[in-house]
C-alpha cells in the first residue's frame, strides 16, 4: 500500500504546536503557520483598500481589525508579531490607524 498525503490516515496536525513545561499548548511561529496567517490577512486588507465591506457582520474595518486582534490566541508564539503585521500592512496601504473603542468616545 502506498503512502498518500491526502489519506485519511495522514497524522500531520492542522497547526504546529507543542506543550510547554506546564503542559499548556503553545501555537508555534513556524514558516507554515506564518504563511497561513499572512494568506488570511492580505486578502482582507485588499478588500478594505477596494472599499468593500468587512465580513462577519462587522460594520467597520476598524472594528473588524480590533476584533481580529482581540481573538488572536494568547497561547501563540510571537503574538505581537501577528498584531504588528496587521498594523504595518494597513499602514503600507495608506489605511487609517486603528482607533480603540475607548479612543472613539
Amino acid at each position: 500500500m502506498s503512502s498518500c498525503s491526502n489519506s485519511i490516515f495522514n497524522a500531520e496536525p492542522y497547526v504546529d504546536s507543542h506543550r510547554d513545561e506546564k503542559g499548556n499548548v503553545v501555537l508555534e511561529d513556524t514558516p507554515r503557520m506564518w504563511q497561513e496567517y499572512v494568506d488570511s490577512v492580505d486578502p482582507r486588507i485588499a478588500k478594505e483598500v477596494e472599499g468593500k465591506a468587512p465580513e462577519a457582520g462587522i460594520k467597520t474595518w476598524n472594528d473588524y481589525w480590533l476584533w481580529s486582534i482581540q481573538i488572536l490566541p494568547t497561547n501563540m508564539e510571537n503574538r505581537e508579531k501577528h498584531v504588528n503585521y496587521i498594523i504595518d500592512r494597513r499602514r503600507q496601504e495608506g489605511l487609517p490607524e486603528l482607533v480603540s473603542q475607548t479612543e472613539q468616545k
